[in-house]
């Protein structure tokens, strides 16, 4: 049976604005992972969430993705 997009973990990532991996990904509580760190994936809840809360502390614009970018 297939999920619903609500039950999907996605992930949030951040630009950066390096040229050779434009994107930083974002853990739970909203610190940036290490390149060398698996991505972490969450539930949209929380991604959604985490997206908010890194935007309004850092005027930056994270994003939400189903999928590695």
């Amino acid at each position: 049976m297939e999920k619903s997009i609500n039950e999907l973990e996605v992930c949030v990532a951040v630009e950066n604005g390096r040229a050779d991996y434009p994107w930083s990904f974002l853990h739970k509580d909203g610190s940036v992972a290490n390149e060398n760190e698996e991505v972490p994936f969450m539930p949209r809840e929380t991604a959604v969430k985490v997206a908010e809360k890194y935007n309004e502390a850092s005027g930056s614009n994270a994003k939400i993705f189903y999928d590695i970018p």
